[in-house]
């Protein structure tokens, strides 16, 4: 006859932790990365168009703002102005000697095609 051995006891289960992958059954996304800071400190604002002061004649304004802590010098902005089906069909300019730290610049570049519906920022540069 033979001896018969008794089983271990079983831990009780423990606590279900939940599973790293959500309900699709991938992995949980990421936090979303911040926009990328493409003029190094100097944020724009919407920019927008103004003829108010004489129909013949469209200006592209909005605000450049130095959030460093250093000033910026030689500011040069290029923006693209758009048609209304929002299709580049020319560009305007503007440029400042100097922005101060904390304060912003109020742009206002001539727009030379009456089609001009709206316009956007392409490139803020520095003088090196």
């Amino acid at each position: 006859m033979s001896i018969l051995e008794t089983p271990s006891p079983q831990p009780p289960p423990g606590p279900v932790r939940p599973s790293s992958a959500n309900a699709s059954g991938s992995a949980p996304l990421p936090p979303p990365k911040p926009p990328p800071d493409l003029w190094h400190g100097l944020k724009a604002s919407k920019v927008s168009l103004d003829n108010s002061g004489n129909a013949s004649l469209i200006y592209a304004i909005g605000t450049l703002t130095n959030e460093t802590t250093r000033q910026r010098f030689g500011v040069k902005i290029q923006l693209d102005v758009l048609d209304a089906h929002k299709n580049k069909i020319g560009s305007a300019t503007d440029y400042t000697d100097l922005i101060e730290p904390g304060k912003e610049w109020k742009f206002r570049a001539m727009v030379t095609d009456k089609n001009a519906k709206a316009a956007k920022l392409a490139s803020v540069k520095e003088q090196e």
